[in-house]
């Protein structure tokens, strides 16, 4: 892939997943471990701590964790490329088939 058409792929596939772009961006380069284990410490450092009372944005997650594990099924060769252009560099599937779960799940708590 030549280095327009990955900046196109990145782009294409942020604007598709806007919320999951913001939330890995934002706590992406950040030193406490916590951020990295614990969804509930990586939502309260992007959205602050009254996070959960905002629904519109936890509907909006979900949908797009869930549309993402659609698009990009465990095994498909595209999906650690797809993570990786949404802004997270830790895009191993031990570490993003957890994380797309929980987000998965994150309207219904």
């Amino acid at each position: 892939m030549g280095e327009g058409e990955e900046r196109v792929h990145r782009l294409m596939t942020r604007e598709r997943f806007p919320y999951l772009h913001d939330l890995l961006a934002s706590t992406a380069n950040q030193d406490e471990i916590e951020i990295w284990e614990s969804l509930d410490s990586r939502m309260t450092h992007w959205q602050g701590r009254d996070w959960r009372g905002d629904t519109e944005m936890t509907s909006a997650l979900a949908a797009e964790a869930r549309r993402f594990d659609r698009r990009y099924p465990p095994g498909n060769p595209k999906r650690q490329s797809a993570w990786w252009a949404l802004g997270s560099e830790a895009a191993a599937e031990f570490y993003v088939g957890p994380l797309l779960r929980e987000l998965a799940g994150i309207d219904r708590r």
